[in-house]
Protein backbone atom coordinates (compact mmCIF):
# COMPACT_ATOMS: atom_id res chain seq x y z
CA UNK A 1 0.00 0.00 0.00
CA UNK A 2 1.60 3.33 -1.07
CA UNK A 3 0.60 6.47 1.32
CA UNK A 4 -0.97 9.47 0.55
CA UNK A 5 2.42 10.96 1.34
CA UNK A 6 4.41 8.93 -1.17
CA UNK A 7 1.85 9.30 -3.74
CA UNK A 8 2.28 13.29 -3.70
CA UNK A 9 6.50 13.21 -3.47
CA UNK A 10 5.98 10.97 -6.87
CA UNK A 11 3.28 12.95 -8.95
CA UNK A 12 5.52 16.21 -7.96
CA UNK A 13 8.27 14.20 -9.69
CA UNK A 14 5.89 13.83 -13.19
CA UNK A 15 5.93 16.24 -16.12
CA UNK A 16 2.17 15.84 -16.65
CA UNK A 17 2.05 18.80 -19.14
CA UNK A 18 0.70 18.36 -22.57
CA UNK A 19 3.39 17.13 -24.90
CA UNK A 20 2.69 15.89 -29.11
CA UNK A 21 3.99 12.55 -27.97
CA UNK A 22 1.42 12.40 -24.78
CA UNK A 23 4.26 11.19 -22.43
CA UNK A 24 4.29 11.79 -18.71
CA UNK A 25 8.19 12.07 -18.45
CA UNK A 26 9.28 10.53 -14.78
CA UNK A 27 11.82 13.71 -13.62
CA UNK A 28 13.29 12.39 -10.69
CA UNK A 29 16.84 10.07 -10.79
CA UNK A 30 16.62 7.44 -13.46
CA UNK A 31 18.29 3.71 -13.79
CA UNK A 32 21.09 2.47 -15.61
CA UNK A 33 18.50 1.46 -18.38
CA UNK A 34 16.98 4.92 -18.52
CA UNK A 35 13.66 4.32 -16.65
CA UNK A 36 12.76 6.50 -14.01
CA UNK A 37 13.19 4.93 -10.33
CA UNK A 38 11.37 6.19 -7.25
CA UNK A 39 12.46 5.50 -3.80
CA UNK A 40 9.36 3.72 -1.85
CA UNK A 41 9.04 1.65 1.55
CA UNK A 42 12.92 1.50 1.87
CA UNK A 43 13.95 0.52 -1.83
CA UNK A 44 13.88 1.63 -5.08
CA UNK A 45 10.96 0.59 -7.83
CA UNK A 46 10.87 1.22 -11.39
CA UNK A 47 8.88 4.67 -11.38
CA UNK A 48 6.11 2.94 -14.33
CA UNK A 49 5.53 0.13 -12.18
CA UNK A 50 4.62 2.72 -9.32
CA UNK A 51 1.96 4.49 -11.81
CA UNK A 52 0.32 1.67 -12.58
CA UNK A 53 -0.38 0.35 -8.93
CA UNK A 54 -1.51 4.54 -7.67
CA UNK A 55 -4.26 4.01 -10.59
CA UNK A 56 -5.14 0.51 -8.93
CA UNK A 57 -3.20 -2.21 -11.26
CA UNK A 58 -1.40 -5.13 -9.28
CA UNK A 59 1.26 -7.14 -10.93
CA UNK A 60 -0.07 -9.99 -10.13
CA UNK A 61 3.09 -12.32 -10.80
CA UNK A 62 6.99 -12.55 -10.57
CA UNK A 63 7.14 -13.51 -14.85
CA UNK A 64 5.27 -10.78 -15.75
CA UNK A 65 6.25 -6.99 -16.71
CA UNK A 66 5.17 -3.28 -17.61
CA UNK A 67 5.43 -2.39 -20.63
CA UNK A 68 5.60 0.67 -22.53
CA UNK A 69 3.29 -0.91 -25.42
CA UNK A 70 2.47 2.69 -26.82
CA UNK A 71 5.05 5.28 -26.82
CA UNK A 72 8.35 3.03 -26.33
CA UNK A 73 9.51 5.64 -24.10
CA UNK A 74 12.00 4.48 -20.85
CA UNK A 75 10.98 7.65 -18.92
CA UNK A 76 6.97 7.70 -19.50
CA UNK A 77 5.03 7.00 -16.79
CA UNK A 78 1.47 7.74 -18.45
CA UNK A 79 -0.75 4.79 -17.14
CA UNK A 80 -2.55 4.10 -20.80
CA UNK A 81 0.77 4.15 -22.46
CA UNK A 82 1.77 1.40 -19.71
CA UNK A 83 -0.04 -2.41 -20.39
CA UNK A 84 1.18 -5.82 -18.05
CA UNK A 85 1.98 -8.97 -20.23
CA UNK A 86 5.04 -11.79 -20.02
CA UNK A 87 8.35 -11.75 -21.50
CA UNK A 88 7.07 -12.95 -24.79
CA UNK A 89 4.52 -10.20 -25.29
CA UNK A 90 7.57 -8.01 -24.53
CA UNK A 91 10.28 -9.67 -27.07
CA UNK A 92 7.16 -10.01 -29.55
CA UNK A 93 6.46 -6.15 -29.35
CA UNK A 94 10.42 -5.52 -29.79
CA UNK A 95 10.06 -7.40 -33.08
CA UNK A 96 6.86 -6.28 -34.49
CA UNK A 97 8.39 -2.43 -33.93
CA UNK A 98 12.06 -3.60 -35.53
CA UNK A 99 13.87 -2.68 -31.86
CA UNK A 100 15.00 -6.28 -32.22
CA UNK A 101 19.09 -5.63 -33.15
CA UNK A 102 19.81 -8.19 -36.16
CA UNK A 103 21.70 -8.15 -39.05
CA UNK A 104 24.04 -5.54 -38.93
CA UNK A 105 22.66 -3.63 -36.08
CA UNK A 106 23.57 -6.67 -33.56
CA UNK A 107 26.54 -6.18 -31.75
CA UNK A 108 28.00 -9.24 -32.28
CA UNK A 109 27.59 -9.13 -36.31
CA UNK A 110 30.59 -10.24 -38.22
CA UNK A 111 29.26 -9.37 -41.63
CA UNK A 112 27.43 -6.45 -43.31
CA UNK A 113 24.53 -7.05 -45.66
CA UNK A 114 26.55 -6.36 -48.80
CA UNK A 115 28.85 -9.33 -47.50
CA UNK A 116 25.91 -11.35 -47.28
CA UNK A 117 24.47 -10.30 -50.34
CA UNK A 118 28.02 -11.61 -51.99
CA UNK A 119 27.75 -14.72 -49.72
CA UNK A 120 24.44 -15.90 -51.84
CA UNK A 121 25.87 -14.51 -55.23
CA UNK A 122 29.29 -16.40 -54.82
CA UNK A 123 27.06 -19.81 -54.15
CA UNK A 124 24.67 -19.39 -56.30
CA UNK A 125 27.29 -18.61 -59.28
CA UNK A 126 28.44 -22.25 -58.33
CA UNK A 127 32.29 -23.45 -57.80
CA UNK A 128 32.57 -22.47 -54.57
CA UNK A 129 31.81 -24.80 -51.33
CA UNK A 130 30.21 -23.22 -48.24
CA UNK A 131 33.29 -23.69 -46.10
CA UNK A 132 35.40 -22.39 -48.79
CA UNK A 133 32.88 -19.43 -48.49
CA UNK A 134 32.99 -19.59 -44.53
CA UNK A 135 37.10 -19.35 -44.69
CA UNK A 136 36.50 -16.39 -47.18
CA UNK A 137 34.60 -14.31 -44.93
CA UNK A 138 36.07 -15.08 -41.44
CA UNK A 139 33.20 -17.29 -40.29
CA UNK A 140 32.17 -20.72 -39.49
CA UNK A 141 30.48 -22.86 -41.76
CA UNK A 142 27.65 -22.92 -40.01
CA UNK A 143 27.12 -19.37 -40.37
CA UNK A 144 27.44 -19.64 -44.45
CA UNK A 145 24.86 -22.63 -44.22
CA UNK A 146 22.38 -20.44 -42.26
CA UNK A 147 23.08 -17.54 -45.23
CA UNK A 148 22.11 -19.75 -47.87
CA UNK A 149 19.05 -21.50 -45.96
CA UNK A 150 17.58 -17.99 -44.84
CA UNK A 151 17.32 -19.37 -41.05
CA UNK A 152 19.84 -15.90 -40.64
CA UNK A 153 19.89 -12.81 -42.58
CA UNK A 154 16.53 -13.56 -44.40
CA UNK A 155 17.11 -12.38 -47.85
CA UNK A 156 16.16 -8.40 -48.55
Amino acid sequence: MITKKDEERYWKKVDRTTRPDGCWPFTGCPDKDGYGRFWIKGRYRRAHHVALELVGYIIPAEFLRVRHFICDNRPCVRPDHLKIGTPQDDADDKVSKDRQAHGERNGRAKLRQQDVDEVRRLYQAGGISQRALAKLFSVHHTTVRDILSGEIWAAA
